[in-house]
């Protein structure tokens, strides 16, 4: 993003007497800033001297004013032109406890001066660009903690801390702030130069080891993706963070007597993280992607699209991360039921929801009206994913075997198939009675198969 720097204008001024200012919406911290913007400040001298630290680390002007105020934590903002840091405090007292780090404090002010250094537009509405500055900021204030001397899970002690699991209407979710903390750490050099800093570090200091070791990269792919990549990837379907694990694969007990001797014998597999479609592909993102819709089911783009082929998905998977430079693929057979269980959160129901009543979670025959629907209507899983056990069914990416005999145990393709060329499909779809429906049942066709219930979601790996 561009860089602004403007001159000084104001310096840190301090009040004897509180002063209240009216102040237009900012970007706080860790989540929006509740109540009236009008704000009391007060004397305080750690966090002025944190900024200043910072800013002489940047070899910058310091160009906006730093005000200890009645705010909820922390934020950037602006009034008449002039910039502003208001804190509370309070809050970096406890933060700093909390994060049991004295970098908790930088990393809070560095995040914020992120947001004027950036130029963030504060007023801004849309949601998803204010979660992209946040992740800017958050960058930026990852690679300024390098400079000082803060090691990784230093820098990162602050995005740990605060109470944000999943996405608001503001912020990423905390494991896409975590790693734009780490990418900004970890590219301090190419994220300064950009900006015309300066690269060299105020504390020089040997690269600290690896504090949690590589997740295995998925073979089908070399380029494992974060959350921070599909944070800033426009044409990327909605993507879910699955944490890897094991499970036990195959016929399980709430499967009752439902069970084929192709979902036998169960086996444990354990899976490595990974990201996974939240629905399936819709009709409108195969048009964007392909320029058509093969679909039978037309007039309704957030239908899944259906009437493709196993191969005709390779070729929109192929066709999109051109587009998006990315590298999609179709999950693993292992990685869908674990999915569809619900990974670590699973409840061990039948089908992929949270309860065993089937028409809760899914369009089957019984209450599609013979057609698909748009995907995310129905309830979803442990994991937040819809339609996985109906609307249309999913092709995976291995080939067939009659049983799970000789079945790989770490999560990837199983790429050798009984039937030449066969491959997978899982999960129900709209004209399926509810014994096709569940989690374990699988069936196969070959990979020109095309028809109005087969359709797909894709996969990522996870670094």
């Amino acid at each position: 993003m561009r860089q602004i720097l403007l001159p000084l204008l104001l310096p840190i001024s301090i009040f004897s007497q509180p002063q209240s200012f009216q102040l237009g919406p900012g970007c706080a911290y860790d989540g929006e800033q509740s109540g009236n913007n009008v704000y009391l400040f007060e004397s305080s001298g750690e966090a002025n001297r944190i900024v200043g630290e910072v800013v002489d680390a940047l070899g910058l002007q310091q160009n906006f004013v730093v005000k200890s105020s009645s705010v909820q934590n922390a934020l950037a903002t602006t009034e008449n032109g002039q910039r502003y840091i208001l804190y509370s405090t309070d809050f970096l007292e406890k933060f700093k406890a909390d994060a049991k780090t004295r970098w908790a404090a930088y990393s809070v002010l560095a995040h914020e001066i992120g947001h004027h250094l950036n130029a963030h537009d504060f007023s801004e509405k849309d949601p998803r660009t204010r979660k992209l500055r946040e992740l800017e900021a958050d960058q930026f204030s990852g690679s300024v903690l390098r400079m000082l001397g803060a090691t990784l899970p230093e820098a990162q002690a602050g995005v740990e801390t605060i109470q944000l699991e999943g996405e608001s209407n503001t912020h990423p979710a905390k494991i896409a702030r975590r790693e734009a903390v780490a990418n900004g750490w970890k590219s301090r050099d190419e994220w300064l130069r950009e900006r015309g800093m300066t690269t060299e570090p105020v504390v020089k200091q040997d690269e600290p080891p690896a504090t949690v070791p590589a997740t295995q990269a998925h073979p089908q792919t070399t380029k494992p993706v974060t959350a921070f990549d599909l944070e800033r990837c426009n044409d990327c379907p909605p993507m879910v963070f699955v944490q890897g694990g094991p499970f036990t694969m195959g016929c399980t007990a709430e499967q009752g007597s439902d069970c084929a001797d192709s979902e036998s014998p169960a086996h444990q597999v354990t899976v490595p993280d990974f990201y996974i479609g939240k629905y399936e592909i819709p009709q409108a993102e195969w048009e964007a992607v392909m320029g058509n819709n093969p679909s039978h089911f037309k007039d309704c783009p957030r239908c899944p699209v259906e009437s493709v082929s196993w191969d005709d998905v390779q070729l929109f998977i192929q066709k999109l991360n051109e587009k998006t430079g990315m590298n999609f693929r179709l999950p693993s057979e292992a990685e869908w039921e674990y999915a569809a269980r619900g990974g670590q959160k699973s409840k061990q129901y039948k089908y992929a929801g949270n309860t065993n009543n089937l028409g809760l979670v899914a369009w089957w025959y019984g209450n599609s009206g013979r057609k698909t629907h748009p995907v995310g209507e129905r309830r979803a899983n442990e994991l937040g994913l819809y339609d996985l056990s109906g609307n249309v069914c999913e092709w995976c990416a291995d080939g067939w075997h009659g049983n799970y005999i000789g079945a790989l145990t770490d999560g990837t393709v199983w790429e050798s198939a009984e039937l030449a060329g066969s491959h997978i499909i899982r999960g129900g779809a709209w004209l399926n009675n509810p014994l096709y429906c569940r989690n374990t049942f699988r069936n196969v066709y070959r990979p020109d198969y095309r028809d109005n219930f087969i359709g797909f979601r894709l996969a990522l790996s996870a670094q």
